[in-house]
């Protein structure tokens, strides 16, 4: 187990699956709590979190090599999520 300062809150334990989350946001405040939020494995509470400000970016990195990239603008076709495998 890796450990670091961002808890899976159900277990107690160091967050894993995810090696890497990048938020662009309006605020920083609001990057940093999407961020720990997908970082923590919370994407249910992460997705809740980008209804309120639709013009968040988000990319992650998990540890199976999955790279996830979410543009989030105030036009809903321009909405994307893009998943691709980097190794």
């Amino acid at each position: 187990i890796r450990y670091h300062h961002i808890l899976n809150p159900l277990t107690g334990y160091p967050a894993r699956g995810v090696v890497s989350v990048t938020v662009i946001a309006e605020s920083g405040l609001d990057a940093d709590i999407l961020s720990t939020a997908y970082f923590a494995g919370a994407e249910e509470m992460g997705k809740m979190l980008e209804t309120e400000s639709k013009r968040n970016h988000i990319l992650w990195v998990r540890d199976d090599g999955e790279i996830g990239i979410w543009n989030l603008t105030e036009e809903e076709d321009e909405k994307s999520r893009v998943f691709f495998r980097a190794f």
